[in-house]
């Protein structure tokens, strides 16, 4: 190509009309490599474009689906959480009811108890015999006040003669 480089410059006074020749035919060539691949690379990026518009179109639905999920998310966690207070509060009161109700119940078995006890030691209406009181007449009664399990029906005790 060029004889002498100073600086960066080439020096074309001392080139020959061949060696000018053979230089522009270089630069052609290459000016023609050049341009097919500037061509190439051109289609190439236009492809690019294309491909990163429409990653971007669906980028955006899909952030913009996600940003949708996201607040009904957090609007159903709002509720869950607001739910869970309510029923945990709920569950509290439940609780404190039970606990009287035990209570209550304990209060109930133990006076049922108490009452069949009584009942178990209590002489029947018409006995006076302790009192000193002497019999005319022989009628006994039974004493159906027993202290029982189950029920009890508070029916007048029969009357016995012996």
């Amino acid at each position: 190509m060029a004889n002498s480089i100073e600086n960066d410059e080439v020096n074309f006074a001392n080139l020959s009309n061949n060696e000018l020749l053979d230089i522009i035919d270089d630069l052609t060539e290459n000016f023609g490599k050049l341009f097919e691949k500037y061509a190439k690379l051109k289609k190439e990026n236009e492809a690019l474009k294309d491909e990163n518009a429409q990653l971007s179109l669906k980028l955006n639905k899909i952030d913009s689906v996600l940003k949708i999920e996201n607040e009904k998310s957090k609007n159903d966690l709002k509720n869950l959480v607001e739910s869970t207070s309510h029923l945990a509060s709920e569950n509290q009161k439940l609780k404190t009811e039970i606990s009287c109700l035990n209570n209550d119940l304990a209060k109930f078995t133990h006076g049922s108890n108490n009452l069949d006890e009584l009942l178990a030691e209590q002489m029947p209406l018409f006995v006076k015999s302790d009192l000193g009181y002497v019999e005319k007449n022989k009628t006994v009664f039974k004493n159906d006040f027993e202290a029982s399990t189950s029920k009890q029906s508070f029916a007048k005790p029969p009357f016995q003669t012996k």
